[in-house]
């Protein structure tokens, strides 16, 4: 690199555990704000995650080891109204088979997709869908410091997501603290825990049969909504800079609620797919997009966006071309 110090804000999974490792001599050159890489490990495989969650008493899916097939005998599949595979990996997974997570309703199904996935080197644990709906999603993003002091912290809504079972939030909106409140105990609790350092970003689902908070995840690195963050009132990268400086902070307090954030594509065709009875009105939904802010997309730098969608339209070709 051609500077003589700067500041690393890893953009991946493998990324963060990455320059968390970095040897001495490069640190004091390559400035990063990091857990440890046993933490971010520990946070990053689901089967891990599940663990300690489950020890913290924090609400958590019901999870349940696979690392042999025949742990598929001890999953109750009769007694759980939806269960599913998912990758201990989620970058490796993703990357490999372009989806989050496998369906299964049986023993025998299950068997056959672990024995693939297993053949490919990689691990799965199987979880509970926790019932309710794409809107029973919510999210805490924030920055916690050096010393174990969270600076910031913001939530968010998901209003709809695409792919309808295992995708992305194409459209979510910032809201209060006090709507995740019982949320954010928990989450305090693990990153205490784990003596977790820099920006975080974690996933609950409002359980429909008991409206009780349960974490799915917790991302150890900036996310693709850490601008959104920004717009909110929130600069978590400013924060992740100062801390790697050594700098002084202060605790952002307040933060604008009720803020829009879209992922146009995808939005679109989330709300292509969804039944008629449920589609929102067109008038509407149109305000809803121009008044949002748009991932992947500014006036300022239309690029990114240009890219993006060039290369879904080539993929679509390829798909049609291949038919």
């Amino acid at each position: 690199m051609p500077f003589d110090r700067c500041v690393l804000l890893p953009a991946a999974d493998d990324a963060a555990v990455w320059v968390a490792e970095l040897p001495q001599d490069l640190q004091r050159r390559y400035l990063v704000c990091s857990s440890s890489g046993k933490t971010l490990r520990a946070l990053q495989d689901k089967s891990d995650f599940a663990e300690i969650t489950t020890q913290l008493a924090i609400p958590v899916p019901l999870s349940f080891a696979v690392e042999e097939k025949e742990d598929l005998a001890g999953v109750p599949f009769d007694e759980i109204e939806a269960l599913f595979l998912k990758p201990v990996d989620s970058q490796s997974f993703v990357s490999r088979y372009n989806k989050k997570a496998i369906w299964v309703e049986n023993i025998e199904q299950a068997t056959r997709e672990w024995s693939r996935v297993n053949s490919d080197g990689l691990s799965l644990i199987a979880q509970e869908y926790v019932a309710g709906a794409a809107s029973d999603h919510y999210f805490i993003d924030g920055f916690r410091d050096r010393d174990g002091i969270v600076r910031a912290k913001t939530a968010r809504h998901r209003i709809r997501i695409y792919p309808a079972d295992f995708g992305n939030s194409s459209y979510c909106r910032s809201v209060e603290l006090d709507v995740v409140g019982s949320a954010w105990d928990g989450l305090d609790k693990l990153l205490l825990h784990m003596k977790y350092r820099g920006i975080f970003s974690a996933e609950f689902k409002r359980d429909a049969r008991s409206h009780e908070f349960k974490i799915l995840e917790v991302n150890t690195r900036p996310w693709v909504y850490v601008e959104f963050a920004d717009v909110c009132g929130m600069n978590m990268c400013d924060l992740y800079i100062r801390d790697a400086l050594g700098q002084k902070m202060s605790i952002v307090q307040n933060y604008a609620s009720g803020k829009g954030c879209v992922d146009l594509y995808n939005d679109l065709i989330a709300v292509v797919e969804m039944p008629s009875e449920e589609r929102p009105n067109i008038l509407a939904l149109i305000w809803t997009w121009f008044s949002a802010f748009k991932l992947l997309f500014a006036w300022r730098d239309p690029w990114p966006a240009m890219l993006f969608l060039a290369r879904r339209i080539r993929a679509r070709l390829r798909k049609v071309s291949q038919r």
